[in-house]
């Protein structure tokens, strides 16, 4: 069964969440454009405010007689968090639901709201992207399971957390998952503090107080069912799957957009630079390390296309800069030298760098002795298509460090092609294979190797 999961930004306004619920839950009722007509009732809600919104919210939404209770059996399924500013930046202590209405022990290391580290307020950069990183890996949270469904409401708090909350939404968020925001009609009713949503119970309430007016001289005279409750959807562009993919609620919101960002400056101005003392990779300001036989692998690529080794390209024979399965078994490097071999001295480079032995290593005595040392055509072929294949691991590990839309760019690409199976004592041929380099969008120059 899918599990509705309501997260909502709240400042100093916790109505917005039980109209929020409301609509949601009354959808022939509250009008919302160009939104199904599917009652859609929150089995978690998650509501993310400040220290100073806290108090108010905690009385009047997690409390069993609160405003949220009509509409649960039992206690509200509310759970409060309030970032602080202390720890690392991608760790955030939050408030536990309270559960049973009252005094509740803390849990050991907790912090909260009436902790100095608490977050107050939004205004200043770092409160800002603290903010954004807590939305962050609360939506991280639920996408990862399966039976999950996720609506964020951008009605409460500072713009910045609802744009944040919305960013977080793009980055992460599903199909099944969206967003909206509330709106009240007629005036009289926006911003009341005394106004939930159209079914609450006590009847009349009162206008809005105007600035140093009696609450006691004011007469009820608003009916609630008069309000009208509108569901505004907001459209939400789906990334997920261009951001990194490794431990993504591990990451900041910060980083997850440079990591985009960087991949637009990259499609705009493709350059990459390759550190062979670290086995690392730089694209833009960032650097990764690889594994020693990734780099490797890496490194022979990016050299071939650097200096337009002969042999075969994206568009078949003749071409420069790509390589093949066949190639690396036969072809030569332009100064002469054997590119079956320049691979195992880019590998031996590679462990050594890494702190292992040469002499020990798997990856090193695999291609010595089953390509550079075989005899047999038809075997040293399949052992070299078996060692490099499609690049998939390479790909992957790309993907990892830099995030998908990075790799993207910085990625081997791969041109399909076909190669009949040798007879025996027939010599390799690199006609017809398929071929592997670094993107043609890349000028040699632009491909570095220090």
């Amino acid at each position: 069964m899918t599990r509705h999961i309501l997260i909502c930004t709240i400042g100093q306004t916790p109505q917005v969440v039980t109209e929020t619920v409301w609509a949601l839950k009354n959808p022939s009722t509250a009008r919302q454009a160009d939104s199904p007509r599917i009652s859609w009732l929150p089995d978690e809600i998650h509501i993310v405010t400040t220290s100073v919104g806290y108090p108010r919210v905690r009385d009047a939404l997690q409390n069993p007689k609160g405003h949220l209770a009509p509409f649960f059996p039992g206690p509200p399924p509310v759970t409060i968090h309030v970032p602080c500013r202390s720890g690392k930046a991608d760790t955030y202590d939050s408030l536990p639901s309270l559960g049973d209405w009252g005094d509740a022990a803390q849990k050991p290391g907790a912090i909260y709201a009436g902790s100095a580290e608490a977050l107050a307020d939004v205004n200043s950069e770092h409160d800002t992207a603290t903010m954004g990183d807590l939305i962050l890996q609360i939506i991280a949270r639920f996408v990862r399971e399966d039976d999950t469904e996720i609506h964020v409401s951008l009605a409460g708090g500072r713009k910045t957390m609802s744009a944040h909350a919305l960013l977080a939404l793009t980055l992460l968020g599903r199909p099944q998952d969206g967003a909206s925001h509330v709106l009240v009609s007629p005036l009289e009713f926006e911003d009341n503090p005394e106004f939930w949503h159209p079914d609450q119970a006590g009847g009349l309430i009162r206008r809005k107080l105007r600035p140093g007016e009696d609450r006691a001289a004011v007469s009820p005279s608003l009916d609630p069912k008069t309000a009208l409750v509108t569901l505004v959807p907001t459209p939400t562009p789906l990334m997920r799957y261009e951001v990194k993919s490794a431990a993504i609620d591990a990451l900041r919101l910060v980083d997850l957009v440079a990591e985009l960002n960087l991949a637009a400056e990259l499609s705009r101005n493709p350059q990459v630079r390759l550190i062979t003392g670290a086995n690392t990779i730089c694209v833009g300001d960032v650097e990764r390390k690889l594994n020693p036989k990734s780099f490797a692998v890496y490194r022979l690529i990016a050299t071939a296309w650097r200096e337009q080794w002969p042999g075969v390209g994206p568009l078949g024979d003749g071409g420069k800069g790509w390589l093949s399965a066949p190639l690396l078994c036969v072809g030569t490097t332009p100064d002469g030298r054997r590119i079956e071999e320049v691979l195992l001295q880019y590998l031996r480079d590679a462990v050594q760098v890494a702190g292992g032995d040469p002499q020990e290593n798997r990856s090193v005595d695999q291609w010595r002795l089953n390509v550079v040392d075989e005899t047999n055509s038809a075997m040293k072929l399949a052992n070299a298509n078996s060692a490099i294949g499609s690049n998939t691991r390479l790909t992957q590990e790309l993907k990892d460090e830099f995030g998908s839309a990075v790799a993207a760019v910085i990625a081997p690409r791969m041109v399909e092609g076909h190669q009949e199976k040798l007879q025996k004592g027939e010599p390799i041929k690199t006609a017809g294979a398929t071929r592997f380099g670094i993107g043609s969008e890349f000028a040699p120059a632009a491909v570095v190797i220090a």
